[in-house]
């Protein structure tokens, strides 16, 4: 199942990563980039909390019932490669279950979830997912805290794994399977969705890379029918490239 995860990851992400740095990758038995074993970019401390559901009353009166995972970042200047004065914090999350969905945290999210947390946590450190992103100055006086929100499944999901990017600074290029160069895709414009041509009126290109993340893999045995009291384990944590 991890495999399946992750795979379905690796592919989803081909079309929205970003581009930091570049490091030499090795590769696993599945051709798929790895991330170094100690990073050569800049990274940033993640802690979380286990997450947890939400009901949330709709303007309709119904009920929408919402996980959500507080966590938070440090610009740690122990750590060797953060010897800048600030880093860009930019989050970005992904939520894929063992029933095929995949779901960006904090998108189309009711404006309803964001304050119902805060009031039951009673943090007002807490910030919005809308307002997080930032450069981090280094210290443990500019620690950023925030939650990662998506909506409960309909499905009976049992397993599902948290992509985290963002608190690295490390990427690399896919290579093409047959000839190790290094794959493209075409550049499109941010609006229109139509193809950037070059100077000899070709489509441009540029190189695909992928972004190390972080991976937390929950298993949730039960059933949806009483979300409340959905039990979650970690499985696992680890970095991956997507």
């Amino acid at each position: 199942m991890k495999r399946i995860l992750v795979a379905m990851l690796f592919v989803a992400g081909l079309s929205f990563s970003a581009v930091t740095s570049v490091s030499a990758q090795d590769e696993n038995e599945s051709g798929a980039p790895e991330p170094e074993l100690v990073t050569s970019s800049w990274m940033l401390t993640f802690t979380y909390e286990t997450p947890r559901t939400i009901p949330i009353e709709m303007a309709d009166g119904s009920t929408q019932w919402y996980w959500f995972m507080t966590y938070k970042v440090l610009n740690d200047p122990r750590i060797r490669n953060n010897n800048r004065e600030s880093i860009l914090f930019i989050p970005d999350i992904i939520i894929a279950d063992d029933r095929g969905g995949i779901i960006h945290a904090n998108r189309d999210i009711s404006p309803r979830v964001f304050p119902a947390i805060k009031d039951l946590l009673r943090n007002d450190l807490l910030e919005s997912p809308a307002q997080v992103s930032g450069n981090m100055l280094p210290g443990e006086d500019f620690i950023k805290e925030s939650v990662a929100i998506w909506p409960v499944s309909d499905e009976d999901v049992d397993e599902f794994s948290i992509f985290i990017a963002g608190i690295y600074g490390e990427t690399c290029t896919v290579p093409h399977p047959i000839t190790g160069e290094p794959m493209t895709e075409r550049v499109t414009h941010p609006r229109t969705g139509e193809p950037v041509m070059d100077a000899n009126g070709e489509p441009e290109t540029r190189p695909i890379y992928l972004r190390r993340n972080r991976m937390l893999r929950f298993v949730t045995p039960g059933t949806i029918r009483n979300p409340q009291r959905q039990s979650i384990r970690l499985e696992e944590e680890t970095d991956v490239m997507r």
